[in-house]
């Protein structure tokens, strides 16, 4: 079964409207990009929890273990049945006392350059070890892609 590449992106915690409209912004634009494309058997989607909160909230939003989920998973969340299959999915932990004190484009590019440099995770021995038919320099030549929007 082929199936192309899904990525998302899930606020946990959030400084602002303009810091959610810049997410959903770059989650629409990874999605064009990456709407046709097919990097092998072991990997089909990529889901990011973006942390970024008030120290005092810190305990709520723990940062958890990076999770690869090989086989069919089937479960209910409010209703809404989920199906996972080769999903990969990790936190990235943003400083809250940086990003409440940027906007407009410094934000953007602040923003952007973090979450797409925390893909380098899927260069990891322990994920390499994991993930082992997924076109890795393909993948990283098309998110390149997004630096430039």
């Amino acid at each position: 079964m082929k199936e192309y590449m899904k990525i998302g992106y899930a606020q946990l915690g959030g400084v602002g409207e303009e810091f959610s409209s810049l997410l959903n912004s770059l989650a629409d634009k990874t999605n064009l990009i990456f709407k046709d494309k097919f990097y092998g058997e072991d990997l089909y989607e990529i889901h990011i929890g973006v942390i970024c909160v008030a120290p005092e909230f810190e305990l709520f939003f723990k940062r958890r273990r990076p999770r690869y989920q090989k086989e069919q998973k089937e479960y209910v969340k409010d209703g809404v049945k989920y199906v996972l299959l080769k999903n990969f999915e990790y936190d990235l932990k943003l400083d809250y006392s940086l990003y409440k004190s940027l906007n407009g484009n410094e934000l953007k590019e602040k923003m952007f350059s973090e979450i797409l440099d925390s893909f380098q995770i899927l260069k990891s021995t322990e994920i390499i070890k994991k993930i082992k038919h997924f076109d890795r320099d393909s993948f990283f030549k098309d998110l390149e892609q997004l630096r430039n929007l």
